[in-house]
């Protein structure tokens, strides 16, 4: 599969000389039958953040409320689409349940949104209520309630609506997430091929003359739906956190945008002639985009609930910190240890561990001040400490599953503490781990280990369904009773005072 990061890329300064031109100049008389077959598609996914992000230089909401507002005056004929992960995680998220990002997204004037992974991180009934806020349609073909067999109250599988002069069908898709749910019984999946190839006859049957399906799912899936479905004319896909664009795979190109709207993706599509002809703009979404000031009020109304509690200081980094997802997700990481250390500590336990995937803001933090609101955003979904009694076997099972994924950079890779690992990454999954101690001794099978771990994994989230069927007397604290991650992180904050986490070669990569 050949993935270009963008076709093409345009200055600020160029887009906004062009959107300027557009708005001030009136289509010929000559030309108008012809335009209103050119259709623009502003596509972006896995946004997390209303504020901007990287220190201010990227995202927030109310640019990309401005740019939206560009491109509607450049081309009239545009539909704003987002594919997925909007309610979590982040520092407000954790606090106001994903209702700020709602607000945020009905104020830029999206269309239409498919379902992600994070959308149930607060269980369905939140899910339904942020729904219900919504002043978007929120699509979704292949995820239905268990209980009542029908799509999630608040959404519907597919849309046809006429943009111009042309008629376009747009549905919903989303991979299978059930193994990272923390309610695993509240919805269940369709197959996502099989439920697009219904989707996509339904909606030609409809007299739809162009198919869009929004999806949220890793890019090889995308190309995988591209070959097998020949009635779907374009994809516009998130999960991969990437910006990617792919005419190659398949009978449908796909386009992708990275997390927080640091860019967006413009794809004009002329349906004049015989097939479509696409030009694609990879915006960056920066300072130099002016605020739209309806959706400023709106971050500010939300933000300023927030700051006063959350810019207290909790103490002081020497070094940098690295919370890269890159290295959360796939080797040993400084801040990855000081929060394994700081929840042993806590916890008491021989080992403790910290899934990649619970750490995020993927930046680093330059040596300086720590605030309450640094270390919620590290750990924003309001996981709990946990600890189980188990024997050897199931700590290496525990390890094998941790890398069972890593060349994908998956959430379930372990952070850790009180122990160390080694692990071949070229090796088959569930074969990986060489080497592998426990207060420096090797890790034996049938001794029994106190492990901390986080609710989410007690849960069987990230493939961890280890933890699942434990007996009752192996859980020493409960998911009930262990205090929020978040607290023990500031709380180790605030009592180092000043903090300075080396690697110490505790995971290796061999």
């Amino acid at each position: 599969m050949k993935v270009s990061s963008t076709l093409r890329t345009l200055t600020l300064t160029l887009l906004s000389a062009t959107l300027a031109a557009s708005a001030q100049t009136a289509a010929p008389a000559s030309t108008a039958s012809s335009t209103t077959k050119i259709l623009q598609l502003v596509t972006f996914n896995d946004v997390y953040e209303i504020q901007p992000v990287d220190g201010g230089t990227a995202g927030g909401a109310a640019r990309v409320a401005s740019l939206v507002k560009r491109l509607r005056a450049q081309n009239p004929n545009t539909l704003v689409l987002f594919a997925g992960d909007l309610l979590s995680p982040s520092v407000m998220s954790g606090v106001f349940k994903g209702e700020q990002m709602i607000a945020a997204f009905n104020s830029i004037g999206v269309d239409y949104a498919t379902l992600g992974n994070h959308e149930l991180d607060f269980g369905l009934p939140t899910l339904k209520t942020r729904l219900g806020e919504s002043k978007f349609k929120w699509l979704s073909a292949n995820i239905s309630e268990s209980a009542t067999d029908a799509p999630i109250t608040g959404t519907q599988p597919d849309a046809l609506v006429t943009v111009g002069d042309v008629k376009v069908g747009v549905f919903g898709l989303s991979y299978d997430f059930t193994p990272i749910l923390s309610d695993k019984t509240a919805v269940k999946f369709a197959d996502p091929i099989q439920t697009a190839q219904t989707e996509a006859k339904k909606l030609r049957g409809e007299g739809a003359q162009y198919v869009i399906a929004i999806t949220h799912q890793d890019a090889s899936d995308d190309c995988a739906l591209s070959k097998a479905v020949s009635g779907i004319d374009f994809i516009v896909g998130g999960h991969d956190h990437s910006m990617m664009s792919n005419t190659q795979c398949g009978n449908a190109p796909y386009v992708k945008a990275n997390s927080d709207a640091r860019n967006i993706w413009s794809v004009t599509v002329d349906l004049n002639g015989k097939s479509p002809v696409y030009t694609y703009q990879n915006i960056p979404v920066t300072p130099a985009i002016p605020e739209e000031k309806a959706t400023a009020d709106v971050v500010a109304s939300y933000a300023d609930k927030l700051n006063a509690d959350f810019a207290t200081v909790l103490g002081q980094t020497d070094v940098p910190l690295d919370a890269t997802e890159a290295s959360a997700r796939g080797k040993e990481s400084n801040l990855g240890d000081f929060i394994a250390d700081s929840i042993r500590t806590v916890a008491g336990s021989d080992i403790a561990v910290m899934n990649g995937g619970s750490i995020r803001t993927d930046t680093t933090y330059p040596v300086g001040q720590l605030t309450k609101k640094d270390a919620f955003s590290i750990l924003p979904f309001g996981n709990t400490l946990v600890v189980v009694k188990v024997k050897g076997d199931v700590v290496r099972q525990m390890l094998e599953n941790s890398v069972s994924q890593v060349e994908s950079t998956a959430g379930r890779f372990l952070q850790i503490s009180g122990a160390t690992y080694a692990f071949n990454p070229k090796a088959p999954a569930g074969s990986r781990i060489v080497d592998a101690t426990v207060g420096g001794k090797p890790l034996d099978d049938s001794a029994t280990y106190s492990v901390a771990i986080n609710d989410y994994m007690y849960s069987g989230g990230d493939g961890y369904t280890i933890f699942q069927n434990l007996p009752t007397t192996a859980t020493l604290v409960g998911p009930s009773e262990g205090p929020l991650l978040a607290q023990i992180l500031s709380n180790a904050i605030t009592s180092a005072g000043h903090i300075a986490p080396q690697t110490d070669g505790r995971i290796q990569i061999r």
